[in-house]
């Protein structure tokens, strides 16, 4: 079995469009989701959907008067929101995807994927 990987913010992902023009599948993908100063990465697997390397954003460790120690509670219900938050994003994706994908849309959208696979090549 052969793997690729490939990254980068701004790449022009030609390796992976390669990947797919020549049947290759998408095993792993490392997902970015934002949500106005909120960031969150995971990787998803394609067998199963399962979320790995959930990283949520950053919490704040000071209260309201800039003193360290905030509450074990607070952190973790800050914690528990992001976790909350990440998996409504994501199931909302999903969703859409379905939508799209079990619609007659999808022969569109495929026919549009597979041309931007093709392009540059």
């Amino acid at each position: 079995m052969e793997t690729a990987t490939v990254a980068g913010a701004l790449s022009p992902l030609r390796e992976a469009r390669l990947g797919l023009a020549t049947g290759k599948k998408v095993t792993r993908a490392l997902v970015r989701l934002e949500q106005d100063a909120a960031v969150w990465s995971m990787t998803v697997k394609a067998e199963d959907f399962s979320l790995n390397g959930l990283r949520v954003p950053k919490i704040e460790r000071t209260n309201e008067t800039g003193a360290s120690g905030v509450e074990a509670d607070a952190l973790f219900l800050e914690k528990f929101f992001f976790l909350e938050r990440v998996l409504a994003l994501f199931d909302e994706l999903y969703r859409q995807f379905l939508l799209k994908r079990l619609s007659p849309a999808w022969r569109e959208e495929a026919d549009r994927l597979r041309a931007w696979a093709h392009r540059d090549l």
